[in-house]
């Protein structure tokens, strides 16, 4: 099945154009974001990843209406490929399937390792002058435990989903994930001691 994938990067922005392209291709379901997932959860995108299915295929009208940078590109399109579907932009006319689409696959993992290179050489140098003048005042969290990553960590301690569908409910990189799920675990564990004593449940113990 043809699944739409479709963001404005504004409130004021129209997504309606995004959308008639979409139905255009033949998208059966379009997904879609109200505002810009700079600073918001992407709910729809995470929903999308957890619903996806084998021979399933992603469309979306630009590689910039999917994802913020090539970093996250790629691990939007892994975690589509985990899922056993693919992805394709319209507007780069490229698409994941096949051996070409395997070889856009490794060419986004190298842009995105050089822009990681890129980014962690400016930090260092940022780091490193921010010390010299005295101002640095260490690193700064990156990721939270939000509401919906407290609903997706829930249902997986209740087994009512597995790890894999869990982390691809998340859209966290599974580093990140499993470190934010122990600490969820070990925050629920530590309230709950305190509340009831030593008893602890025992799916909070596996």
């Amino acid at each position: 099945m043809k699944i739409g994938y479709c963001r404005v990067s504004s409130i004021d922005q129209n997504i309606d154009h995004q959308i008639n392209i979409l139905k255009e291709e033949g998208c059966e379901k379009i997904y879609h974001e109200k505002i810009s997932g700079k600073n918001a959860d992407r709910l729809e995108l995470k929903e999308m990843l957890s619903n996806l299915k084998k021979d399933d295929v992603v469309v979306s009208t630009s590689f910039n209406r999917v994802a913020r940078n090539t970093k996250d590109l790629l691990e939007i399109v892994e975690t589509i490929e985990e899922a056993g579907a693919s992805f394709k932009s319209l507007k780069e006319d490229v698409g994941t399937k096949g051996a070409f689409g395997k070889f856009v696959v490794t060419m986004l993992g190298a842009v995105a390792s050089f822009e990681r290179e890129l980014m962690l050489e400016k930090q260092k140098d940022g780091i490193a002058r921010a010390k010299s003048l005295g101002k640095y005042k260490g690193k700064k969290r990156t990721f939270f435990i939000d509401d919906s990553l407290k609903k997706c960590f829930d249902m997986r301690l209740n087994k009512i989903i597995t790890s894999k569908e869990a982390l691809r409910m998340s859209g966290l990189k599974q580093n990140t994930y499993y470190k934010l799920f122990q600490e969820y675990k070990s925050d629920l564990i530590k309230k709950y001691e305190k509340e009831h004593g030593a008893a602890i449940p025992l799916f909070l113990k596996k």
